[in-house]
This record gives C-alpha cells, sequence and structure tokens, in this order.
C-alpha cells in the first residue's frame, strides 16, 4: 500500500489542495484529473 499524508499543492499563492491524506489500496485502480 502507498500511503499520502498531508499533501499541499499550489498556483503561486493560490491553495489548490490542502492537507488530503489518501491510501493507495493493492489491486485498486486511482486516478486524479485536474488542470
Amino acid at each position: 500500500m502507498i500511503e499520502l499524508q498531508g499533501v499541499t499543492k499550489r498556483y503561486e499563492k493560490t491553495v489548490a489542495v490542502a492537507g488530503i491524506d489518501y491510501r493507495f489500496r493493492p489491486g485498486k485502480l486511482t486516478g486524479f484529473l485536474g488542470g
């Protein structure tokens, strides 16, 4: 399993994502969309 904790994404001064936690479970297909 892969685990992410406290992920934040910024575009200059704009926060797009703040404090995301996620677990990628074995045998599951996961995708993230954005633009």
